[in-house]
């Protein structure tokens, strides 16, 4: 499986952090700020509530996406206690969702409807940060049986939190969303993709000139923001960076014009 190199952060100790709740706080900001943005071509994000993001993988490709692995396609997510360190597993010590009151979540078991069960085009996630937890969690929401090789016939439950080594290392590592997101995509997919944040520029040409301008601006401020992570992908991130820079700029221009009042008439 792709491996995470968590060590390439900065160690959040040394950070101006002082506890897990504060820590905690930021990451429900990061969730609310990738939760808003449109235009990936390998996921879509939306913000279920404020400390829950459901992320969908697209997984309907004529041909697979590019990338590298030597992963079995039908080994994704492993099931098994004899290998913890080199498999993905559900870890099921302590992150069953919380059974918290009706009016502020439902219970995790409805996440898993018949239209996510159906839905043949995506693999379905909740990044979730609940403050009881101290530490942000992934839940696997559909295609349970196509992803989970059970090697020792336990019975899978939904709302088990998947193990990753993004959230495993949370506490002792600066992990974002963005970091969390780039690993779920590689383990949904069983490779690391030349680039995970690749952009559907489709999507954008077909936005209004004045939603051209909101949407890319903040694309492109979100991928400033990442493409100092030391991704493996980099390359291919500055590249995209570069181009929707360009776009943005250039519709900017094009919708201020629009909008300049024309000259006065001058009298002589």
């Amino acid at each position: 499986m792709p491996k995470f190199m968590w060590s390439q952060r900065t160690l959040a100790a040394e950070q101006k952090y002082e506890t897990d709740a504060v820590r905690l706080a930021e990451f429900v900001d990061n969730l609310l700020e990738i939760g808003s943005l449109q235009g990936f071509k390998h996921i879509e994000l939306s913000i279920r509530s404020r400390e829950e993001l459901m992320l969908w993988v697209r997984t309907n490709y004529p041909d697979p996406p590019k990338g590298s692995s030597n992963v079995p396609a039908n080994s994704l997510f492993v099931l098994d206690s004899t290998n913890p360190a080199h498999s993905l597993i559900y870890d099921s010590a302590i992150q069953k969702r919380p059974h918290l009151s009706a009016d502020k979540f439902e219970d995790p078991k409805s996440l898993v409807d018949k239209d996510l069960v159906q839905d043949s085009r995506h693999t379905t996630f909740l990044i979730a940060a609940y403050y009881r937890y101290r530490c942000p969690y992934v839940w696997l929401r559909s295609n349970h049986e196509q992803l989970i090789q059970n090697r020792e016939n336990k019975k899978l439950e939904p709302d088990d939190a998947l193990k990753l080594d993004s959230t495993s290392c949370w506490k002792e590592y600066d992990i974002r969303p963005w970091d969390i997101v780039v690993e779920v995509v590689c383990q949904t997919f069983g490779l690391q993709l030349e680039n995970p944040f690749a952009l559907d520029y489709a999507y954008f040409d077909h936005l209004p000139l004045e939603e051209f301008v909101v949407r890319t601006g903040a694309m492109v401020r979100f991928l400033q923001r990442i493409v100092v992570r030391g991704y493996y992908f980099e390359a291919d991130l500055t590249k995209d960076l570069e181009q929707l820079q360009m776009r943005h700029y250039e519709a900017f221009s094009e919708l201020m014009s629009a909008k300049r009042p024309q000259n006065p008439h001058t009298f002589s």
